[in-house]
């Protein structure tokens, strides 16, 4: 499958601001987990996304100012 450079901009913003609304979800849902052991799986997994999430954005950035500068096909 082949993607344009704009269309894997797009892709990499989306799945970068999935990650961080999935994130949030999960420390709310931890909040109000029954047991100690799966509220800490709440957060547990809420934190390796939203490492994700922020990863994403710092490759989303510099790419998306070298498509304004020079765009590519």
């Amino acid at each position: 499958m082949n993607f344009n450079y704009q269309e894997m901009l797009r892709i990499i913003r989306s799945a970068s601001f999935n990650d961080e609304m999935a994130s949030e979800l999960l420390l709310e849902l931890g909040r109000h987990a029954p047991a100690c052991d799966l509220a800490y799986r709440f957060l547990d997994i809420a934190g390796h996304m939203s490492a994700e999430a922020k990863s994403l954005a710092a490759l989303y950035q510099p790419m998306a100012a070298e498509k304004v500068s020079s765009p590519r096909n």
